[in-house]
């Protein structure tokens, strides 16, 4: 492909050949929902093309080594890193399919309840629904209905509930604003599994 056209790869529903000659047809949606998986793990992607002869993809993450000498010592230590919140429920609002499947596979590890909500409309009306809800991590740029505004809303019928916000933004006044909006804490994507943990545990715990 040309190097102009590269970029465009990596856009949802986007295909460079949209022709119903097409042998391998799709969504478009591949390419999009594996960068982000990527980028969430603190990784990249980087794609070398040369027309009618071909295109390779890398892909580069971040890796920390394990104690290859004691693997069960490191699989204990590795468990023990888990809380257990498996009497608690959490709504989860965040419309990129990718985000939502890693966010899933961190917080399922902990037995928690997850409620998926695509935006905040969903999340909204999970939490009247669900009052067994313990917390929501709250996306801000969602479809439909923001964050912010979900959060408000949330925050008229369930004051007491605790609402992260986490964002792709990374601002240095994002923190400020997610807290006057509403929110009671913030953190920035990619997130990362002990990070997580870290930021619900206070709300969590006990």
């Amino acid at each position: 492909m040309e190097p102009e056209k590269i970029p465009l790869i990596f856009d949802r529903f986007t295909q460079l050949d949209d022709s119903n000659a097409r042998l391998y047809p799709g969504t478009g949606l591949g390419l999009a929902i594996t960068k982000n998986l990527v980028q969430l793990l603190g990784g990249f992607i980087n794609v070398d093309s040369q027309k009618n002869i071909g295109t390779r993809f890398s892909v580069f993450l971040p890796h920390e080594q394990s104690n290859q000498n004691n693997p069960t010592m490191f699989a204990d230590a590795e468990q023990k890193r888990i809380p257990d919140w498996s009497a608690k429920t959490v709504v989860l609002a965040e419309d990129e399919p990718a985000n939502l499947y890693y966010l899933q596979e961190i917080l399922q590890k902990t037995g928690i309840t997850i409620l998926a909500a695509g935006n905040g409309e969903e999340a909204v009306k999970l939490c009247s629904l669900h009052p067994e809800t313990d917390l929501v991590l709250m996306d801000i740029k969602m479809p439909v209905m923001d964050g912010f505004t979900a959060t408000r809303l949330i925050k008229q019928f369930r004051p007491d509930m605790p609402v992260i916000a986490q964002t792709a933004y990374a601002m240095h006044d994002d923190e400020e604003r997610c807290l006057k909006e509403g929110c009671d804490g913030y953190i920035a994507k990619p997130i990362f599994q002990d990070a997580l943990f870290a930021k619900l545990a206070p709300y969590l715990n006990g």
